[in-house]
Order: structure tokens, then sequence, then C-alpha cells
């Protein structure tokens, strides 16, 4: 649960400084900056120390070993929001609009939801 909120401050300054190219004028700037920088997050801040721990473990001696046990849905969801996210850029013919907005907003603070009570334990 914690590294949900973790992850919303670290982007919280991207989002910012996306919000005011975006009001430049910039639109595809904005939404490749903020697109860009979570595919980052996700492949190198996440990726990079795993990759790390396997190249450590090249002997066969060290075990890594998952905390959580909602890692089964985080890969599923987080894939079907990436999905819903560009049938919806679809239906509105790639534009951004209030109502793509809204939707997005939308299910991100479904899937934030969700995970968090996943984390507690009330699935």
């Amino acid at each position: 649960m914690y590294l949900t909120f973790i992850s919303v401050a670290t982007c919280l300054p991207a989002t910012i400084s996306c919000i005011l190219v975006g009001q430049d004028g910039f639109g595809e700037m904005a939404v490749a900056g903020l697109i860009g920088g979570n595919v980052f997050q996700t492949l190198i801040c996440s990726g990079l120390p795993w990759l790390l721990a396997a190249l450590m473990n090249h002997a066969g001696r060290i075990n890594i070993r998952i905390n959580t046990n909602d890692i089964i849905y985080s890969a599923v969801t987080l894939p079907l929001c990436g999905l819903s996210v560009l049938a919806c850029l679809r239906l509105t013919r790639w534009r951004l609009s209030i109502y793509s907005g809204f939707f997005m907003l939308v299910l991100y603070a479904v899937y934030v939801t969700i995970a968090t009570l996943y984390e507690l334990d009330y699935f």
C-alpha cells in the first residue's frame, strides 16, 4: 500500500511539468512525457534491481522472495489498464478530451482502490 503512495509522490513533479507543457499547447509532448516516465520507472527502476539480484545469483545461492501476495493481481491489472487507456484514446480518435481525461482519472482511482484493498486482505 505504501509503495502506491510513494509512487504517486515520485511522479508528481513529472506530472506537474507535463501539465505546464500541455497548457503551453504541446499536448503530444505532455502525454509522451507522462507515458515515457512511467515506462522508465517500471522497466528500469523495477527491473534493474531484479537484474542485479539475478546476476549476483549466478551460483544459485540466493533465493529471491517476493513479500507480497498481489504480484499476480498487478501483473494482470496493469496491462488491462493500459489496454483500456488505448481503447479510450482510439474511441476518441487519438485526441485528448475532457471525457478521456476523466476516464483515465477514474480508471486510476479504481486501480489504486482495488490494489489497496487487495493488499489489506479485503479480497
